[in-house]
């Protein structure tokens, strides 16, 4: 194909928009549309590229791939190469875990899917502080070149007509099953390959177009390529505005416009025509032929230093772009450029070279997952705060009904004391029980995501995975009770919960009420729950047990959960890690009128009395972490709150009085 430097100055705006984006900068929080760009471009150029050789029968498919490994990985290697140090000596040990995993991904050229699955866990929201997170455009790009040429050459021998048939037909399922049958997932929309190959067609489709002919005139043309510029920009313009950007279906309702002005830009954008001039200007044009390896440093730049410093001010963000400039034209003017010339690197060298980098990348990644993150002899305690803390056991967060009362890991003596029942609220609280006495004795039934209380709405009738999970979190919830029934040493149950997730889809719903609607069902809602929170109360008291409620902390944002676990690590300063309580959700107040009113009744102890001072709330005392995923209580946090509470003396006093 023949160069085309406005393709290079597209090139650019998508590389700035997306350098922008992920400034995290509000302003510029719609710029994530410069990935869409690339994916168009990279449809238009293959497309080409793949047309053009097959017209003269010169096209070989080994030759291809070689021609992108050589374009991709010396690069995409030498960058994960260096981010490891880095990575390792500042990461906790669940980071530096989540960091293997998509080294792995990355090198096999999996990280969209990867980072789509871990979307659906706790730490989707600690995106800003993945180093690799940007790799999974990389990765559909990857998927697009692996199948795009075995499945066009086909189509190419049946002829152009039947080819842009296909290519249209492919375009427009993609683009529909992106906007309807996924829409609301935006994680779905933009990880899965399915839902982006329709940008692939555009380009390939510009392509199908204007090949070896001219649709309009240069005057005609160079107003188009104005409509085009337009259509690119003022989508994104009013996309700044909430509003706009609302009443839209999903996200590819609005940028869907965009990207048909990116679309027109490549169809009549010349040296003839001003938009033509302006992307062919000499800095523009510069920054295309390095936007390869600026887009690759730029993230992980922004990342460790998100690690690094937490809170990184604008200015900062400033010289951290200028770093990234550097690093990529370092890298494109000695990495790239030499290894895609295959004059100055043969193809063994290049493939020992690419095959041993990944060698070493996959290694150290195996290495990383395998040890759960934890480096022997290096890692120390600051390291694993963020583990998952499942109380006794990791076994006593699920249930089998087959088993037998309980699994021996998940009592401390053959005739416990102390009963924990709940969900993964309650595994927390072990380690602080166990601090305040390591001598109790107790029984631990757990079972993630099913609190004690019956759930007095459901999430979707029709969801299988939802009856499913609620009929076994009723059997377990059985269980519990006769189990209890059984165990005549028990004197004290510990009942603790997310009891938040009793009011969380009622409010999912609440914006379709009115304000007095609104007020009158959580009324309603309450006093449902806190009806069959008396009852199972209630039963407890009946067999003999004294019931003890333990509240749900006040939950940070994720985003400050890292930053108080890496500041302890790191030395830094904790106080910007913690968080304002009038920022928990409706769903959480809801839950603490509800132990209000269980307090009339019974003994709750709450855990905000220690964490939180006014509206302030701490994620750090004494220098501990005090809280893991998802809002739960570290292992340490949980020891520390446990003996400053003195959770067992307090048990004691509640019987005794």
């Amino acid at each position: 194909m023949k160069y085309r430097p406005e393709i290079d100055g597209l090139r650019a705006i998508a590389v700035i928009a997306i350098v922008l984006f992920h400034t995290e900068i509000s302003i510029f929080d719609k710029a994530f549309i410069g990935v869409d760009v690339f994916f168009v471009i990279s449809g238009y150029l293959i497309t080409g590229l793949i047309v053009d050789k097959q017209q003269t029968d010169s096209f070989v498919l080994v030759d291809f791939y070689l021609r992108r490994i050589r374009r991709l990985l010396p690069v995409l290697l030498l960058l994960m190469l260096v981010c490891i140090p880095f990575a390792h000596t500042w990461m906790l040990a669940t980071q530096f875990k989540d960091f293997s995993q998509s080294l792995v991904a990355t090198t096999t050229f999996s990280s969209n899917i990867l980072f789509w699955l871990e979307s659906q866990y706790y730490f989707a929201a600690s995106s800003s502080f993945k180093p690799l997170l940007h790799t999974w455009s990389l990765a559909i790009e990857e998927q697009f070149y692996f199948f795009y040429p075995v499945l066009l050459l086909p189509l190419l021998k049946w002829g152009k007509r039947y080819t842009v048939c296909l290519v249209l037909i492919v375009t427009f399922m993609s683009a529909g099953y992106a906007e309807w049958y996924l829409a609301g997932d935006l994680v779905s929309q933009y990880y899965l390959p399915q839902a982006r190959v329709w940008l692939f067609g555009v380009g390939a489709l510009v392509f199908f177009a204007c090949h070896r002919k001219q649709l309009v005139t240069d005057r005609f043309a160079a107003n188009l390529a104005i409509i085009g510029a337009l259509m690119f920009l003022l989508p994104i313009i009013l996309a700044s505005n909430n509003l706009f950007f609302e009443q839209r279906i999903g996200v590819l309702s609005w940028t869907s416009i965009s990207i048909i002005g990116v679309a027109i830009m490549i169809a009549f954008a010349s040296q003839n025509n001003m938009v033509g001039r302006l992307l062919s200007l000499r800095l523009l044009v510069a920054i295309g032929l390095i936007s390869y390896s600026l887009y690759l440093w730029h993230y992980p730049v922004f990342a460790l230093a998100r690690i690094r410093l937490f809170e990184v001010s604008a200015s900062e963000y400033f010289g951290l772009t200028m770093l990234a400039l550097m690093l990529a034209f370092l890298s494109w003017r000695w990495v790239e450029t030499p290894f895609r010339n295959a004059k100055l690197v043969s193809t063994k060298r290049l493939l020992v070279t690419v095959c041993g980098a990944s060698l070493v990348v996959l290694s150290i990644g195996f290495y990383g997952v395998l040890s759960d993150g934890v480096v022997i002899g290096i890692s120390s305690e600051k390291d694993i705060a963020l583990e998952d803390n499942y109380g006794l056991s990791k076994n006593c967060s699920s249930f089998n009904s087959s088993l037998s009362t309980s699994l021996s890991v998940c009592q401390t003596a053959a005739k416990p004391e102390i009963a924990l029942w709940g969900d993964s609220f309650a595994m927390h609280i072990v380690d602080g029980l166990l601090a305040s006495n390591p001598k109790a004795s107790l029984i631990q039934f757990t079972l993630s995501a099913c609190s004690p209380v019956p759930m007095a709405t459901k999430i979707s009738s029709t969801n299988l995975r939802y009856q499913q999970r609620a009929r076994q979190c009723a059997e377990f919830n059985r269980h519990v009770l006769t189990s209890l029934d059984h165990l005549n040493s028990v004197n004290y149950a510990i009942v603790s919960s997310r009891f938040s997730n009793h009011f969380t889809h009622y409010y999912a719903q609440s914006s379709r009420y009115s304000a007095a609607q609104k007020v009158s069902g959580e009324q309603d809602l309450l006093r449902t729950v806190t009806h069959d929170f008396q009852q199972v109360l209630e039963n407890l008291t009946n067999m003999g047990i004294t019931p003890v409620v333990i509240s749900e902390p006040a939950r940070p944002p994720v985003a400050n959960i890292v930053c108080a676990a890496g500041a302890v690590k790191l030395g830094r300063d904790t106080k910007p890690c913690n968080f304002s309580r009038s920022t928990i959700s409706e769903a959480q107040v809801s839950a603490n009128k509800l132990l209000l009113e269980i307090a009339k009744d019974y003994d709750v102890i709450w855990l905000d009395e220690l964490l939180c001072n006014g509206d302030e709330c701490f994620t750090v005392l004494e220098q501990t972490p005090i809280f893991t995923n998802g809002g739960h209580l570290s292992r340490q946090g949980s020891a520390l709150i446990g003996k400053k509470l003195d959770l067992y003396k307090r048990l004691k006093k509640v019987r005794d009085d």
